[in-house]
């Protein structure tokens, strides 16, 4: 009997969220544990020669199988200009970097960026943004959606989205 349920432990737990599937051992990263993981890593800032831009109050949203969108605030602080705020919505492909064992947003696309209708800018929203789009796509480029601090998961040979959860597989 005691073998019995060790077995049907065993089972469980390799149905739960590791599992071994025809492409080898996988993994799946609950989708609550990734936007954890990014709520974690804001308010992110960056100087620039344009002025300070601060991203604050992240809310990631799975879209398709590979892409995500993150929403956020937005503030941008000019010497010459008084402080902007805005809504910034941004949207991308997950992918795994091996070296830094983090996953990131690559090919961030500024979706919208939306100033307070009380700004002066808020009249110049075209000009303002193209000024600004650049140095948010290289900011959400930089920040790590989740890390795997584990050195046993070394060797990802596949990492994918699907269903909001972060899939792995696992080999050479």
């Amino acid at each position: 009997m005691r073998k019995v349920s060790i077995l049907f432990l065993i089972g469980l737990f390799l149905n739960g969220c590791v599992g071994i599937n025809e492409n080898g051992l996988s993994l799946r990263i609950p989708a609550a544990s990734v936007i954890a993981n990014i709520t974690n890593q804001f308010p992110v800032s960056k100087s620039t020669s344009y002025g300070d831009v601060k991203i604050s109050n992240p809310n990631l949203l799975f879209n398709e199988s590979d892409a995500v969108s993150l929403g956020s605030e937005l503030a941008f602080d000019n010497p010459l200009l008084s402080k902007l705020s805005a809504k910034l919505n941004v949207s991308g492909n997950v992918v795994y970097d091996q070296a830094k064992k983090s996953f990131f947003i690559q090919n961030a696309i500024v979706d919208s960026l939306e100033f307070n209708k009380n700004s002066l800018l808020s009249s110049f929203s075209g000009i303002s943004s193209s000024a600004l789009k650049p140095i948010i796509q290289n900011l959400i480029s930089q920040i790590p959606i989740y890390t795997l601090d584990d050195p046993k998961y070394r060797y990802i040979k596949n990492a994918t989205v699907n269903n909001g959860n972060i899939d792995l597989t696992f080999g050479l």
